[in-house]
């Protein structure tokens, strides 16, 4: 994949891999919590630095990594490092590297760090509360629930990984009962059992555990906010009646905002938006 970031091609990723298009996005974004798309725009920019502190002309830079102009190049490296190609060229400024992601035939994904321990430092200091062990983190993405559990970024509190994908197929009222299972597992054209194995199971602590903070993790991206929704539905009809915290976040930062939530009327939008595709 590195060898080809400069000219991706999702199809041509899809039959490397065997898979369709749509598996391929589907499966990328369950595992790492981001989108390809979104990937390869930041790989690019980051592998870009390398050619700049080498004194290429941002206009080749540009030419380089498939940007339509300099200015457009120019825009979208700002807005991800907070400088122009200029300055960073000048100042010899550093800026937040994206690691190199490897994909092999027949494997998962894996080495997409995520690491947010800064972040997470930050926000011990202002909620310690939310460091023990009566707190449940569910996070957005297989890799990012590994990062956190092997390194316990959240000290001695719980964590439990959310791998779905409910902008798609056809969804229940009632989240997470049998219904719901078989529903999903056809919409995914996967078993009842292997989609139990996948996106139910790893939920075991929500299910069978009363926690007294629930944190969730989740992108702003329409995938993560689909998922963050079923979430907090099945909060509601499960009766939690803990206190909820959002720590949002966006892929391209280390920047988490964290918001407490009040439960009551978001089973209301999920069985609107995900079961009756009301637009709201």
């Amino acid at each position: 994949m590195e060898d080809h970031v400069k000219d991706f091609s999702l199809g041509e990723l899809a039959t490397y891999m065997g898979y369709s298009p749509y598996y391929c996005s589907f499966t990328f974004h369950r595992v790492t919590g981001i989108s390809i798309r979104r990937y390869i725009l930041l790989r690019r920019l980051y592998l870009s630095t390398i050619d700049l502190a080498n004194h290429k002309r941002i206009i080749d830079v540009a030419i380089d990594y498939n940007y339509s102009s300099q200015e457009a190049y120019s825009r979208a490296f700002k807005t991800v490092f907070g400088v122009n190609p200029r300055e960073y060229q000048l100042n010899k400024m550093p800026v937040q590297s994206f690691a190199k992601l490897t994909i092999q035939k027949g494997e998962e994904w894996c080495g997409l760090n995520i690491a947010k321990k800064m972040v997470v430092v930050q926000l011990q200091n202002a909620k310690s509360e939310l460091f023990d062990k009566d707190v449940l983190n569910i996070l957005n993405g297989q890799a990012m629930y590994e990062e956190f559990t092997e390194k316990k970024l959240m000290g001695d509190s719980d964590y439990a990984p959310f791998n779905e994908a409910m902008c798609i197929n056809t969804a229940t009222s009632q989240v997470f009962d049998e219904a719901f299972i078989q529903t999903r597992a056809g919409g995914h054209q996967d078993s009842v059992e292997n989609y139990q194995k996948k996106v139910i199971d790893p939920l075991d602590k929500l299910f069978h555990k009363r926690h007294t903070y629930i944190v969730l993790w989740f992108g702003e991206d329409m995938f993560c906010q689909m998922n963050l929704l079923t979430i907090l539905a099945y909060l509601e009809q499960s009766g939690y009646a803990g206190k909820v915290f959002l720590n949002s976040f966006r892929e391209d930062e280390l920047i988490v905002s964290q918001t407490e939530l009040k439960l009551g009327h978001y089973a209301s939008v999920y069985n609107d938006v995900l079961v009756n595709h009301v637009t709201r």
